[in-house]
């Protein structure tokens, strides 16, 4: 959830305002790329090369959701749910 309210709900809402009336790239905003970035070099300071590089896809949808009103909360359970189905399948990580 705080990673929602952080990454969509204050970053990619105030990039949005930022970048409104910018081109976007390959049908997806600045904003949303912009967030992207952010979002897995996070991930890059606490896993590896490549579960950070991993995330950008799912990011990426997410902000999409954002970017036609999804809500926080809506944004956080497909974020669970996302997570859940990676864990069944693949495990946890283990850094």
């Amino acid at each position: 959830m705080l990673e929602e309210i952080v990454f969509r709900g204050l970053i990619q809402d105030y990039l949005s305002n930022k970048t409104k009336g910018w081109d976007s790239f390959l049908g997806i905003t600045w904003a949303n790329w912009l967030t992207t970035l952010l979002f897995c070099a996070t991930h890059l300071v606490t896993r590896s090369l490549l579960v950070a590089s991993l995330v950008i896809v799912p990011s990426l949808l997410l902000g999409a959701l954002r970017d036609r009103g999804f809500s926080i909360k809506a944004l956080a359970a497909i974020h669970v749910y996302w997570n859940g189905g990676v864990y069944l399948l693949i495990g946890l990580p283990s850094s």
